[in-house]
């Protein structure tokens, strides 16, 4: 946790188990509203900024990308082999995995654990990279991959 604390000191000042903290914070337990507030409590941040994933005593969260970083991570998403840095490939990964769940068949019934999996990919990367950037990364993808298959 960026606050400096470990899961235990957490679980122990908020009142909820650290078992069922982990799981929270891994997506694999929703949470209550009482429960959200608690933990928020005691990180000391409102609970809208744990559901946001944005820390009010960040300026700019983001990360910034050039343009040609950006090519580089559309291109990796949409299948290229492109030399990258570890944070492009990692970014380019889980929209990939976006990718991949959005162009599902509606049709194939979706699991809890692939659904939490899913918003786990969007949220972390809407954090890190801001909402403009991910729908804009998205839409390059899309269209590298209508091109792609032209």
């Amino acid at each position: 946790m960026k606050k400096g604390l470990t899961q235990a000191v957490v679980a122990q000042r908020s009142g909820v188990s650290r078992p069922n903290l982990s799981a929270i914070e891994q997506g694999a337990r929703d949470l209550t509203v009482q429960t959200l507030r608690r933990i928020a409590s005691t990180l000391g941040v409102t609970p809208g900024a744990l559901v946001d994933g944005v820390s009010p005593d960040v300026v700019n969260p983001q990360k910034k990308l050039d343009r040609y970083a950006i090519d580089r991570i559309a291109r990796i998403a949409s299948g290229q082999v492109l030399k990258a840095s570890s944070t492009e490939q990692r970014i380019a990964r889980d929209l990939a995995s976006v990718m991949k769940s959005k162009t599902r068949n509606i049709a194939e019934k979706k699991n809890l654990r692939n659904i939490r999996s899913e918003n786990t990919a969007i949220f972390s990367l809407k954090t890190e990279i801001g909402p403009a950037l991910f729908g804009h990364l998205i839409r390059r993808v899309e269209k590298n991959l209508r091109n792609h298959y032209e």
